[in-house]
This record gives structure tokens, C-alpha cells and sequence, in this order.
């Protein structure tokens, strides 16, 4: 599928509330509203703050990147689109396992789940939110790499601050490594730094370097 060529909403934005627009035209359209709204609950619960821990340990993947330049700066030689295309392989198959166990316990069959989104993309269409809008909005940044891009290079503005902008991370003090003597460490984006340990720490204890992200 082609990525998308212009960021995308970040996903704190998909925090709809339940049930706000919901459109209910029969029994059976009812029926699915309330499973819809059940998923979306649970998304809040268990799924979003998923996507938020893996959101914290990948974004630095997504320093500088420009979803709008995607063909541009996403090749298969690059180093830094391997990792990136590995972040969006854990967030892909961690949504969807959570979602598929989810139907499968509630009972809702595939193509329950696909009628929700196909209503909530009508709506959408139309200019109105439903309780499958966050759904819709999910399951794109699922199924786009464009999408799930724009996502964490906000993530990583977030995070990190605009290019070029300086960043902080920490390292423990080895064992049978003393204040004054200098360290190798690396940082958050596979830079090899050199530094030098601060007076009164001892092993174990952590201390802040600062360096400027990889764009």
C-alpha cells in the first residue's frame, strides 16, 4: 500500500469520547455501536498506553524525518529506515494481535469490525465523528507505514525537540569506573560518544549527557 504523502493526526487527537456521535439505525447497527465503543474503551485502556511505550523507545528512529519527503529520505539501503520500518513491524503486530484477541473474546466476527470501520469512514466522509472514528484513525496508522511515520516523527519532535535541537540522555556509571575517567556510551540513535564521569558518583549511580540528534 502506498504511504501517505502528508502527516497525519497525532494520536493523542484520536481520544474521542465513547459514544460521542454515535449513529444507531436498527438493531443491528446498535448492536455494533455498543461492540465499537466496547473496543474503543478498551483501546484507551490497554492499547494506547502500549503505543505510547513503544512510541517513548522508538521515536529517536524518527529524528528530522519529513513524512511529507518520504521517497526521499525512506530507501532500503538506509540504516535509519530499516530501524524505522522495524518500529512500524512491533506497532503493527502489537495493535493488531490486541484488537484480534479483543474481537475474539468478545465474539465479533472480522467482518463486524470491518462494517465499523466502513461506517466510520462514511461518516468521516461526511464530516461527522462516531465511535469507530478512533478505529478508523488506528487501524490507518496500522496499515499505512506513511501514517504510522508522521505519527512518531511528531513523537520524536515531541521528544527530542525540532532537528538539530540538543537532546539529553542517561548512563550509569560502570563498575571499576571512576570520576574523572572518560567513557564510551552510546547514544539513543547509535552515536558513540566519549564523556567524562562526573566527580562524586559511584557505580551504578546515573548522570545526564546532552548531544544532538541524527537527522
Amino acid at each position: 500500500q502506498a504511504a501517505s504523502r502528508t502527516p497525519q493526526p497525532r494520536m493523542e487527537n484520536l481520544d474521542v469520547a465513547v459514544g460521542h456521535g454515535a449513529v444507531v439505525d436498527d438493531r443491528g447497527s446498535k448492536t455494533l455501536d455498543i461492540a465499537t465503543s466496547q473496543l474503543v474503551s478498551h483501546y484507551i485502556d490497554h492499547i494506547q498506553p502500549a503505543i505510547d511505550e513503544m512510541a517513548a523507545a522508538d521515536c529517536h528512529h524518527f529524528v528530522g524525518l519529513d513524512p511529507a519527503a518520504l521517497p526521499e529520505e525512506c530507501s532500503e539501503g538506509s540504516e535509519h529506515d530499516l530501524r524505522r520500518m522495524q518500529a512500524f513491524v512491533r506497532f503493527r503486530d502489537r495493535v493488531t494481535v490486541e484488537v484480534d484477541s479483543w474481537c475474539r473474546r468478545q465474539g465479533v466476527p472480522d467482518d463486524a469490525l470491518h462494517e465499523a470501520l466502513q461506517q466510520a469512514s462514511e461518516a468521516a466522509a461526511a464530516g461527522k465523528e462516531t465511535n469507530g472514528t478512533i478505529l478508523l484513525e488506528l487501524m490507518a496508522a496500522v496499515d499505512d507505514y506513511g501514517t504510522f511515520a508522521g505519527y512518531m516523527a511528531g513523537e520524536a519532535e515531541s521528544a527530542h525537540g525540532p532537528p538539530g535541537a540538543p537532546s539529553v540522555f542517561e548512563v550509569a556509571v560502570p563498575e571499576g569506573v571512576f570520576p574523572g575517567e572518560q567513557l564510551q556510551v552510546h547514544t539513543p540513535d547509535g552515536q558513540t560518544l566519549l564523556c567524562t564521569v562526573p566527580e562524586g558518583l559511584a557505580a551504578g549511580q546515573a548522570f545526564a549527557i546532552s548531544y544532538t540528534p541524527l537527522v
